[in-house]
């Protein structure tokens, strides 16, 4: 069983720019620093638009409600699909917004939930953000107090669900005046070899690295070799993949002083062919 999990958002910096104003979504895009911070998810066919409907519905219903009545969040996928890093962006874009930047973010399982003192949990993270993992796995009970203490005074805490699609639907069928409360929906689709690629690209980069033409066919080869019939390779698949080449490229020793040589301007660590090997 899951424990809670709390923190406090980083306070935005003297200056920052706010990335999310509500004119943002007013032509159908992201803007550049919305872009950068969803770009795992950004080349998978369909998914900037799911976003910026998402983010637009749900800030146009939040930002003069002190309730959680509505504008809430459903995301489905499967499992290593990126379910809590996207919960987790859509929250830190909401945390740099106007009246948003404050609050505590909880996550937690839906079984754990269960067990908990909903009245509770709701005083500790009033306005701010909860994201509840395995939501098909609430009970009736849990799903009905949850919609009570929603429609009180919650400072416009964010609920967000995430669970496969069968999940969801459980969840959101435990209660219809709980389920109501969802009223914004995010779908991750199964990830092509080459959307799984890019995102390797993306997860290098904020790790410094950047992969050579040749570890790119390396790192295709290593996809090809998990991906199974009746199931796809996930992101936490290529993740570990990348984490181990990165290992790699970054022991020490006579091929780190050649590697050196073999930086970008950038400073950034080229990832090659013999990284990817086991």
């Amino acid at each position: 069983m899951s424990k809670m999990y709390l923190e406090y958002p980083p306070p935005m910096e003297e200056g920052e720019d706010n990335i999310f104003v509500e004119d943002d979504f007013a032509f159908g895009q992201l803007n550049d620093k919305q872009r950068e911070m969803f770009s795992y998810f950004i080349p998978v066919s369909g998914m900037e638009q799911q976003l910026i409907g998402v983010l637009e519905g749900a800030f146009q219903k939040k930002k003069n409600s002190n309730t959680s009545s509505t504008g809430n969040l459903a995301i489905k996928g499967g499992r290593g699909s990126g379910k809590t890093m996207l919960a987790t962006n859509i929250i830190k874009v909401f945390q740099k917004a106007a009246k948003r930047s404050g609050g505590r973010v909880g996550k937690i399982s839906a079984e754990a939930l269960n067990t908990k003192d909903l009245s509770k949990l709701f005083e500790q993270i009033e306005g701010g953000y909860l994201i509840i993992e395995e939501a098909g796995q609430l009970s009736v009970e849990t799903a009905r107090r949850m919609s009570f203490l929603m429609e009180g005074n919650t400072g416009g805490l964010l609920v967000i669900l995430e669970d496969s699609k069968a999940g969801i639907k459980q969840a959101l069928n435990l209660d219809k005046s709980f389920g109501e409360k969802f009223t914004e929906e995010v779908k991750i689709p199964i990830f092509t070899s080459d959307e799984l690629v890019v995102f390797a690209q993306a997860y290098a980069r904020e790790h410094e690295c950047i992969i050579d033409e040749i570890g790119i066919l390396a790192l295709h080869h290593c996809i090809h070799n998990i991906e199974k019939l009746d199931e796809a390779v996930t992101l936490t698949e290529v993740k570990e993949i990348m984490d181990r080449a990165m290992e790699q490229a970054k022991k020490g020793g006579v091929k780190q002083l050649i590697r050196k040589r073999k930086r970008t301007r950038g400073g950034f660590i080229l990832l090659m062919e013999k990284d990817f090997e086991n």
